[in-house]
């Protein structure tokens, strides 16, 4: 991973305080960059492919249980392809359902479309804002327990901006 894009999302991400792990990933949803407050940034960000027991409703409506292969880069991916429903996100191991996306999200010098997604997992949360002009989608975890969701979203928008700055 990239030192320069480490120190960039340390300097604009992890310093504020309000997000414990960000990373830049391409369109595709796979890690390039990363950085965090504590401990290893890629695997916080990045688990390699898993198998893992989700929930669903079978036609009739009955929650049963199976087992999905997991890719984290495609689940990243298709939050953003608004011909589906989002469904669950991985990031690091961590399971993520979609609270939100926004498709009209206002970056100062964006020229493309920028959609933001809101996740909730547990005691963890994340905002994804997927730059569509660049091609890359900007990662921000923060801890739900200490209510960084609003700051960390206006983080990542800030941080966006630069990229056009």
């Amino acid at each position: 991973m990239s030192d320069e894009w480490q120190t960039s999302l340390e300097d604009n991400l992890i310093s504020t305080g309000s997000v414990l792990a960000a990373g830049i990933a391409y369109s595709t949803g796979e890690v390039f960059a990363a950085a965090a407050a504590e401990g290893d940034a890629e695997e916080q960000l990045h688990h390699p492919d898993f198998i893992t027991s989700v929930e669903v409703e079978d036609e009739n409506g009955e929650v049963v249980t199976t087992e999905v292969e997991v890719n984290e880069a495609e689940t990243i991916a298709k939050v953003f392809d608004e011909s589906i429903a989002p469904g669950l996100v991985w990031i690091g191991g961590h399971k993520y359902v979609v609270m939100s996306r926004d498709t009209d999200v206002q970056v100062e010098g964006s020229s493309g479309r920028t959609v933001l997604a809101v996740l909730q997992g547990g005691e963890k949360g994340a905002n994804l804002l997927y730059l569509e002009d660049l091609g890359y989608i900007l990662i921000a975890v923060h801890d739900e327990t200490k209510r960084q969701g609003g700051a960390s979203r206006m983080a990542v928008l800030s941080y966006a901006s630069a990229f056009y700055g």
